[in-house]
């Protein structure tokens, strides 16, 4: 099944793009949707799970049938705190880019 996360949605994971493509949209108050971002493989998704943030505030929208992981919040929190070569390389990535 296609990848389909709304903003009513609780933020309580960080998704990892394995394979294909996902677009990222949001929605106007007139109802019309934008797509803001296109994220591929090695891109996250859902981050803001991991600094507070309760809802999701953009709609992910798989482009075709991806390969994704599904990371708990509080799992990957754990591993952050426990490893600090994992955190600094993801609060690099998560500000940088996929670069690093």
């Amino acid at each position: 099944m296609p990848l389909r996360r709304r903003p009513t949605q609780w933020a309580d994971a960080v998704y990892y793009v394995q394979k294909d493509k996902v677009k990222l949209l949001v929605t106007s108050e007139r109802g019309k949707e934008g797509v803001i971002a296109i994220l591929g493989p090695s891109d996250f998704i859902g981050e803001g799970c991991l600094n507070g943030q309760q809802r999701r505030i953009a709609t992910a929208a798989a482009v075709d049938e991806c390969v994704i992981t599904r990371i708990e919040r509080k799992v990957m929190s754990a591993a952050m705190h426990a490893e600090e070569e994992i955190s600094a390389l993801l609060i690099y990535f998560f500000l940088i880019g996929k670069e690093c």
